[in-house]
């Protein structure tokens, strides 16, 4: 820019490295033909979050990379006691945000262990000292009045959750220290009757302690041990993974 005599609004966008420790802006005058003092005044830095992973589902952003696709391979939490397990996108009514979520539900035959861990997403994302994850989740219930909530069975469908699988073969589901915001750990046995049915829950949990592992995929999963028989129905929408 050309300086004047007055005070001007500067806004610049610069790129830096966030793991680089005291990194530096420098303004440099470095066109005039002779010394010039100028005074700066109400600078500001404002750091835009880096995001490894973020969709609601909507044209142009991420798809899903499966569809009713159980995760059978280890550590995925493959499935028991549950048949008809499904994990697609809907383009209803119901969703967060837009027009798209993903549709989870299936029917648990109430035995002692009752789980379906679906694939949804492939992702490479590497975790940071700041990674979180963020994620808007709708749990039905019988007395819900969005289509298909009558059909569900209790509190069945609040036993939800995101789940990551790394490439260390390990899973989001097996860090007990890992909690939402209301202490909750991020598996979905723990989230049974955590989460309010027939509305939209936000769960946003701190993956700084998972620094250094590498994202493989991410699931949805149901797990609900000694569930009552019967249905369970949700939508998932607004997934991301920022640090």
């Amino acid at each position: 820019v050309t300086l004047g005599p007055q005070y001007q609004t500067l806004s610049e966008t610069a790129t830096s490295d966030s793991n680089v420790a005291n990194a530096q802006i420098q303004v440099r005058a470095h066109t005039q033909s002779g010394a010039v003092t100028a005074y700066i005044r109400n600078a500001s830095v404002t750091r835009v979050p880096l995001t490894d992973f973020t969709t609601g589902l909507e044209t142009g952003q991420t798809q899903l990379t499966w569809t009713n696709t159980v995760d059978t391979t280890a550590p995925g939490g493959n499935e028991s006691n549950v048949t008809s397990a499904v994990s697609q996108l809907t383009t209803s009514a119901m969703s967060h945000g837009g027009s798209n979520a993903i549709q989870y539900g299936g029917t648990a035959s109430g035995g002692t262990t009752n789980y379906a861990y679906m694939e949804a997403f492939s992702n490479s994302a590497l975790l940071s000292s700041t990674s979180r994850l963020n994620y808007w989740i709708f749990p039905q219930s019988p007395l819900g009045a969005e289509p298909g909530a009558s059909s569900t069975t209790g509190l069945n469908s609040t036993c939800a959750a995101i789940d990551i699988i790394f490439t260390n073969s390990t899973s989001l589901r097996s860090k007990t220290a890992v909690t939402d915001q209301y202490g909750n750990q991020i598996h979905p046995a723990h989230m049974c009757n955590h989460l309010v049915p027939d509305q939209w829950n936000y769960v946003t949990a701190d993956l700084s302690s998972l620094s250094g592992l590498t994202v493989s995929r991410i699931d949805v999963g149901y797990d609900q041990p000694n569930a009552p028989a019967g249905n369970y129905s949700g939508y998932v929408d607004d997934i991301s993974l920022t640090h």
